[in-house]
């Protein structure tokens, strides 16, 4: 086997295997809703996940979350979680909010473990969800701790 086949041949896998990785994003992420959320109303839309469509590195990625929401005391988003599923430890945290805040907007800097869609849960105070999430290519994974 030279260079040229190896290469071919792991891109082949890497296209092939990409639906599998996604299945598994969702079923991780589907889960963790589940057990978080148990069965309340999900609506896809109204939350903005704005991220880097490329990383050079997964250590330090800059991450905003937008919702549409009037934040008034009758209608507001109470908390906002970000989940990344092939990360080891897949919540990156839970942002809390009233109607004070005045916008339902956050921004931060996460670490990602490679390629993968960023979620977003917005919980409303009258308990409906609200999902978003935006895909993101990391060429150097970062979370790799665990390994060492």
């Amino acid at each position: 086997m030279n260079r040229r086949q190896l290469l071919v041949g792991s891109a082949s896998l890497m296209i092939l295997t990409r639906p599998l990785r996604a299945d598994t994003e969702d079923k991780l992420f589907d889960s963790w809703l589940s057990t978080q959320y148990a069965n309340q109303p999900r609506s896809h839309e109204g939350v903005t996940v704005t991220l880097p469509a490329l990383a050079e590195n997964g250590n330090s990625v800059a991450l905003t979350v937008e919702v549409q929401s009037p934040m008034q005391p009758d209608d507001y988003i109470q908390t906002i979680d970000v989940f990344a599923p092939l990360n080891p430890v897949p919540h990156l945290g839970r942002f809390y909010l009233n109607p004070a805040t005045g916008i339902a907007k956050v921004s931060t800097r996460i670490r990602l473990g490679g390629d993968q869609t960023v979620h977003a849960v917005a919980a409303t105070f009258d308990g409906r969800l609200l999902l978003g999430g935006a895909d993101i290519v990391v060429t150097e994974a970062a979370c790799l701790d665990f390994l060492i």
